[in-house]
């Protein structure tokens, strides 16, 4: 195929050759003949199609850049081909001037056309006008704007290619020898790629010494070196480059990996991501004041709604069983948890048991209790890679704004570090007791979070969506609450035998598991009448409560309790205060029984109560808060026939104090704290010795219940039991109200 001679002309219209190839509407063609005015193209792909245009479309076409020339466009210099690639944005004010100025020129002559032929005397006078126009004082000579409106023709009208090659100027060839450079890398790679990461002020004599030594072997002259050379070598690495020397490559990985929204859910009760954080804030205990450590929060959120459908507040750290109680809270009925507080309005609705759980890969999400409790609520876990955030940022993203939002702005916050916090102390400012962090929370979650639009839903508000894909697609069934305690226990399989399951120097056992004994050892072969009949069992033990287990019955596939052969001691035990009794038994020497057992918890509370009279003196408040505070229990929440409706109006150390047995004796005095104490009550122990009536005759103790219709003042009048918890409640929902 015969090219034609013809290049670009000066009468400003298209010249193509013969067989090129153009793009014309993204679609590859080959240039055919000029026959007749008209021009066929023929398809690259497929020469049985073919179209024609006239020589005014080609121009129209080339002038609204819906056809390129492949084959020119490969012609232009390599700073226009890189040019047309890039964004204007990236260029610099002095690079956008110099386009706009070459445009103008461009734009007149190609309102000229055909009449203007690019010679010098056809462009002058154009040029001339152009500049007296735009008062270009010194304007380009006709061959420069020759080039420039060729290029401009050539490249479709793109203005981008008028953007002149500054960056691409100058000598490019290093001015030092190879191995001069050789050496600086290899001298930052050993020196400066490590964990200390030092100043290249200080490496930089020590490599013109270590470069002098090498000139030296070498057998030349030790080379010049600038000031900012080695800081140029050292900019020649990349991010990515430095943290995996220095750290690792999964920090490497985690620092310039890119981040986007992560797994949307297709509809409500799909997945629940799980996660936890402790609240910087710290609390103070109800009886004594004493300030407590920071508690602990763990969330249970639906990834499609945003609804935040469970929560725990415990001092424990992330464990299985702070995961426990917030999953019974997502898989239980929230109106009796709703009943123990007041001033919570908004409805929370029943969530159900989810397909499956999304979590991170920490100790209590890959328990073998875990995994059971997910198995029997009919889901399943998602595990995420380490180190992977974002694969549960909805949950994350809630974190982050309950600090910043609520807890930063109540008294005694911690904030999130130290800068933040500076002269601020935030155990002399503390007046809230875990109770009233479990109502603000609470408040926060109903009140606010569910119900106000989300940003990242396109400003949809969580509980309208959930609702909105319940009423759509159905909800999962509920797990039924009886069974919560068993489905979300501590489960694992232990063996049965005539004196039960023991667990822990604990004995569980009941008539009815020695039926099941019986069955199953029918199951099996013919067992020796000598030998006691042993079997495998799965059972599940709640962890707040020692004092009943659940066992699975393999012939009829249900729960039954079993209770402890120690009533006494284990009813309202939790796991932990029963591994520190035994701890303290174990330390002495003492034998395991129920009354030493006893004995010893006794012993615990009385050293826990002197401390906080302040007869003693401890910084162990994290364990005693641990020990004493387990959050509410299971049964406090979900079964109704132990639910206690004016439990919200005691303190939890009071609460506390009732699940658990104690020997009776005499409370230390309540010390004052802060600017609103309760007022002590008189008692005998704080009497003076000398002077006054005590002298002279005992004072008696006045009873704790009166005849009926009787009423008393008091000397010391002051607060009312709960007035400094309402207050700081009240000043907490204000604030809460005020964001």
């Amino acid at each position: 195929m015969t090219a034609t001679t013809e290049e670009l002309s000066g009468d400003g219209e298209v010249r193509l050759k013969t067989g090129e190839i153009v793009l014309i509407n993204g679609r590859r063609l080959i240039t055919g003949n000029l026959i007749g005015g008209v021009r066929t193209f023929t398809d690259a792909n497929d020469p049985r199609q073919d179209v024609s245009y006239t020589q005014s479309a080609i121009n129209a076409m080339t002038k609204d850049r819906r056809l390129l020339i492949e084959g020119r466009c490969h012609d232009l210099p390599d700073h226009v081909r890189d040019a047309l690639t890039r964004a204007l944005k990236s260029y610099n004010d002095e690079e956008l001037a110099y386009m706009d100025r070459a445009l103008i020129y461009c734009k007149d002559i190609d309102k000229i056309g055909t009449r203007l032929r690019l010679t010098k005397k056809g462009l002058s006078p154009t040029i001339a006008k152009t500049a007296e126009r735009i008062k270009d004082k010194t304007p380009w000579q006709w061959n420069t704007v020759r080039k420039l409106y060729s290029r401009w023709i050539t490249s479709g009208r793109d203005p981008r290619s008028l953007l002149p090659g500054w960056s691409d100027r100058g000598n490019r060839k290093r001015r030092k020898d190879n191995w001069v450079h050789e050496f600086a890398k290899d001298f930052l790679n050993r020196n400066w790629l490590v964990n200390t990461a030092p100043k290249i002020s200080w490496l930089k004599p020590r490599f013109l010494k270590a470069l002098a030594a090498k000139a030296t072997d070498l057998g030349v002259a030790t080379p010049e070196i600038g000031k900012n050379f080695l800081y140029r070598k050292a900019g020649e690495y990349e991010e990515y480059t430095k943290l995996y020397h220095r750290h690792s490559a999964r920090d490497a990985d985690s620092a310039i990996r890119d981040v986007g929204m992560g797994p949307q859910g297709d509809f409500a009760g799909e997945v629940y991501e799980i996660d936890h954080t402790p609240l910087d804030i710290m609390v103070r205990d109800d009886k004594s004041g004493l300030v407590l450590p920071k508690p602990f929060l763990t969330v249970v959120l639906d990834r499609f709604s945003r609804l935040i459908v469970g929560f725990c507040i415990s001092f424990h750290p992330p464990s299985w069983l702070t995961t426990m109680l917030a999953l019974k809270m997502a898989l239980g009925n929230k109106e009796i948890y709703l009943a123990q507080f007041s001033g919570i309005n908004g409805p929370w609705p029943d969530t159900g048991a989810p397909l499956g759980f999304v979590c991170d890969r920490g100790k209590e999400f890959e328990s073998s209790s875990m995994d059971a409790a997910i198995l029997r609520t009919g889901a399943h876990i998602l595990d995420l890679p380490r180190r992977r955030p974002d694969l549960k940022g909805k949950v994350e993203a809630f974190l982050d704004g309950l600090q910043e939002g609520t807890i930063h702005n109540l008294d005694g916050t911690t904030f999130r570090n130290i800068d933040e916090r500076g002269e601020y102390l935030p155990s002399k400012n503390a007046i809230f007791s875990v109770h009233g962090i479990r109502w603000i929370v609470t408040k926060f979650i109903v009140d606010f979070y569910n119900q106000r639009p989300h940003a990242g839903m396109m400003n949809e508000i969580p509980l309208e969506r959930w609702n909105e894909s319940v009423e759509k697609y159905g909800r999962r069934p509920s797990v039924d609450e009886q069974l919560l305690t068993a489905f979300l226990g501590e489960s694992a399989q232990s063996q049965a035998d005539r004196r039960g399951i023991r667990i822990e120097r604990l004995f569980y056992n009941s008539r009815k598991l020695a039926n099941i004994r019986n069955k199953c050892a029918k199951l099996g072969a013919v067992t020796n009448p000598d030998e006691p009949v042993n079997v495998m069992l799965w059972r599940s033990r709640d962890l707040l409560n020692l004092g009943t287990i659940k066992v699975l019955d393999p012939i009829s596939n249900s729960w039954i309790s079993v209770e402890c052969t120690w009533p006494t001691y284990a009813e309202g035990r939790t796991q932990r205060q029963h591994r520190i009794t035994l701890d303290q038994l174990n330390a002495k020497g003492k034998r395991i029984n129920e009354e030493n057992l006893l004995a010893a918890m006794n012993a615990i509370h009385d050293e826990i109560d002197d401390i906080k009279a302040g007869v003693k003196r401890s910084g162990q408040m994290k364990d005693i808060a641990r020990f004493e505070d387990t959050g509410p229990r299971p049964q406090d929440t979900i079964e109704p026939s132990q639910h206690d409706p004016t439990a919200s109006i005691h303190p939890i150390s009071e609460g506390l104090g009732a699940r658990t047995t104690r020997v009776l004796r005499s409370k230390a005095a309540t010390p004052k704290y802060g600017p609103d104490a309760r007022a002590e009550t008189p008692s005998s122990r704080d009497a003076p010795k000398t002077g006054g009536p005590s002298d002279s005759e005992p004072t008696q103790a006045k009873p704790n219940t009166l005849p009926d219709g009787a009423e008393t003042e008091t000397a010391n009048s002051g607060p009312e039991p709960n007035t400094i918890a309402r207050e700081a409640r009240t000043k907490a929902f204000q604030k809460i109200e005020d964001l």
